[in-house]
């Protein structure tokens, strides 16, 4: 047998999806699938790219000067002027040098850490939080420091048990706003203290806001891009994944805010990185500029009553279901539930609980284990249809009653 290497085999990002699952051969039962983070899984006829997208898209696949390689690895000239154009910050004005075009985010994730950190080195990661650098990291010998965001306050950072984990080998600190998957977005006031405290240790902030202004009516999003200073630069990661609903077509960015050309050094070694990691396809570059005038980079604001008025139905059902716990959000299309374990017998974690409700049920759905943090409990969708949900909702209801510990009198 031939071996795969270490990296290969220490990389990944959800340690507990599918594999974890033992999956019935056959179920009597329609199978109702909630592992997915693609807003279209569901087939909502409202949540889609617009007629005007789909035209500007068709445009660029037949202009035949878009079938060839663009000649610069980062990405464009014309779509990083656009990306520039419509996120710079009130503070800061943006142009062409500042934005590196990658295939997804998630290449814009393992871009900072390959032109960031050396082995021995360390960074500061959420929990909970999208796992990507758990395994990523340590197979690159970066040491992943967890820190703790506290869920009585809208899990905001523990800015106090953050400053024990801050050594000379840390690099940076990485923040996922809005959050993933919780829905939790921060507080300006709170952002402040962010920056004091990273300009305090002389860290700077990579922001993951591939969530791009997804947030409910009362709550306001800010980028940390537009709260950079001189002392604290940020590179903001986001794309039109999740921005504009089309998670296939996998055209992001890295914008580096950086008053004072602190980060000159690793923009630099970044590029060259692009040639490895292939950056987005010639006629989603070419139609890109186009795409952002034309449905502006709020475009899933069109679709933030629905979200939001799926997650107060989930939430209330949710909430009447005895031993689950709905976690409050601020924004996003995501519900996060908390199990009570203790409620329920011979569950020792959330993956016990799944297993089963995958087995008797046939309802797939995402472990929070999976984002780290202790926390047991489940994340889902808010994209679905109204009649899926209705299907969803009797089967945990039934499922939870079954395995309820009887209460003594």
């Amino acid at each position: 047998m031939i071996k795969a290497s270490s990296f290969s085999l220490n990389s990944g990002l959800f340690q507990d999806l599918i594999t974890k699952f033992v999956v019935p051969k056959q179920h009597q039962k329609e199978k109702l699938y909630f592992l997915s983070g693609d807003p279209t899984y569901y087939g909502h006829v409202d949540l889609k790219m617009s007629n005007q997208g789909y035209e500007i898209i068709k445009q660029a696949i037949m202009n035949p000067n878009n079938h060839s390689l663009p000649s610069q690895s980062e990405g464009t000239f014309e779509a990083r002027c656009a990306v520039a154009k419509h996120f710079q910050g009130p503070n800061m004005q943006l142009s062409a040098s500042n934005v590196i075009l990658t295939h997804g985010a998630n290449m814009g994730l393992l871009n900072v850490l390959y032109s960031i950190t050396n082995p021995g080195e360390n960074i500061l990661v959420p929990e909970p939080g999208y796992p990507f650098y758990h395994l990523t990291a340590p197979s690159m010998g970066v040491e992943i420091r967890p820190y703790k965001l506290i869920s009585e306050k809208s899990f905001e950072i523990d800015l106090e048990y953050l400053q024990t984990l801050v050594d000379g080998k840390t690099r940076f600190l990485w923040i996922v706003n809005p959050s993933n998957p919780c829905g939790s977005i921060f507080s300006r006031d709170h952002m402040e203290k962010i920056f004091e405290f990273c300009q305090k240790n002389k860290i700077f902030i990579i922001s993951d806001e591939v969530y791009w202004n997804e947030s409910f009516l009362n709550y306001e999003f800010i980028s940390f891009g537009h709260m950079a200073t001189e002392q604290v630069p940020v590179i903001v990661l986001g794309g039109v994944e999740k921005t504009f609903l089309v998670p296939g077509w996998s055209i992001s960015w890295m914008i580096f805010f950086d008053k004072a050309d602190r980060l000159r050094l690793i923009r630099n070694a970044a590029v060259p990185l692009t040639d490895y990691f292939e950056g987005p396809c010639s006629f989603m570059q070419s139609a890109l500029p186009k795409l952002l005038d034309t449905l502006t980079p709020n475009y899933t604001k069109n679709f933030m009553g629905l979200f939001e008025d799926n997650y107060n139905y989930l939430y209330k059902e949710f909430a009447n279901i005895p031993g689950l716990t709905p976690i409050k959000a601020q924004g996003t299309f995501y519900i996060a539930v908390i199990i009570n374990l203790e409620q329920f017998k011979g569950f020792q974690k959330d993956l016990d609980f799944l297993q089963a409700l995958l087995t008797e049920e046939n309802v797939w759905i995402l472990n929070l284990s999976a984002f780290n943090g202790n926390i047991h409990g489940f994340r889902m969708m808010t994209c679905a249809t109204q009649e899926i949900y209705e299907k969803l909702l009797p089967r945990i209801r039934d499922f939870c009653d079954r395995h309820q510990k009887e209460v003594s009198s």
